[in-house]
């Protein structure tokens, strides 16, 4: 006679089945959990091995082509016969030259290229290449651009709130009147006498040539500044047309 077993499932068997079933789907998890944060570190890592390569290729390639612009540049220097100014983005220098002899030579202050102000993008680059002498202006005023009250976190003035330099003043009395004036009011004129030196060359585009600031770590917005005494020299032997190759 066969024997009949019965098996007695009570809730205390149940209970502990449950905990087994969740502890070992738990353990499952976590070991997957663990895996999927690796695959998500090996791409993380791979990804910015590839942004790295890629970044230095494009690094290798700008200087590259600034080294093939700069020969371009320097051989179209000599090709040319009457004066010319070589100016050097890299070295802050230039040459006042006629073919290959240096005629004078100084420090320079050039563009410092792209700038985010106040979350405004401004282009203050000082373009590579050939230009020409488009004109030139004795005793000349500086305008200035919006950027000059908006990089130092000022509000740009209304036209009705600009200090005018009296147009019936002589140069250097213009000078003197807005050396005259206080803070408060110095930062209000738009049309400042006297800030670019006695003149300036006009290379096109809003790039001058003027005197100004210069030294390690000086840039400009995109002229070309020079010492006084430098620009000078260099005014009184460029003229309408004459060559600028910048490199």
């Amino acid at each position: 006679m066969k024997k009949i077993y019965t098996l007695i499932i009570t809730p205390s068997v149940l209970l502990v089945v449950a905990i087994v079933v969740i502890v070992l789907t738990t353990v499952s998890s976590n070991k997957t959990i663990h895996y999927q944060r690796q695959q998500i570190s090996e791409l993380y890592r791979t990804r910015d091995s590839l942004n790295n390569v890629i970044t230095n290729s494009l690094y290798a390639l700008k200087d590259q082509q600034y080294l093939i612009d700069s020969l371009s540049v320097a051989n179209q220097a000599l090709q040319t016969d009457e004066f010319y100014l070589l100016i050097s983005l890299d070295l802050q220098h230039f040459w006042l030259k006629k073919r290959d002899k240096i005629i004078w030579e100084g420090p320079c202050a050039t563009g410092r290229g792209t700038t985010v102000i106040d979350g405004e993008t401004f282009d203050f680059t000082t373009p590579i290449g050939e230009r020409t002498v488009l004109g030139r202006r004795d005793e000349p005023s500086w305008i200035r651009p919006d950027w000059y009250w908006i990089e130092q976190g000022l509000e740009v003035p209304h036209d009705s709130e600009i200090v005018e330099i009296p147009d019936s003043l002589s140069f250097q009395e213009a000078i003197a009147f807005y050396d005259s004036l206080p803070d408060s009011l110095q930062i209000r004129v738009r049309r400042v006498p006297g800030a670019l030196g006695k003149s300036m060359l006009n290379l096109g585009e809003g790039i001058l040539i003027h005197q100004g600031n210069i030294g390690a770590g000086i840039h400009s917005h995109g002229c070309i500044r020079l010492k006084a005494s430098d620009l000078e020299v260099v005014d009184s032997l460029l003229s309408w047309g004459s060559s600028v190759f910048i490199f």
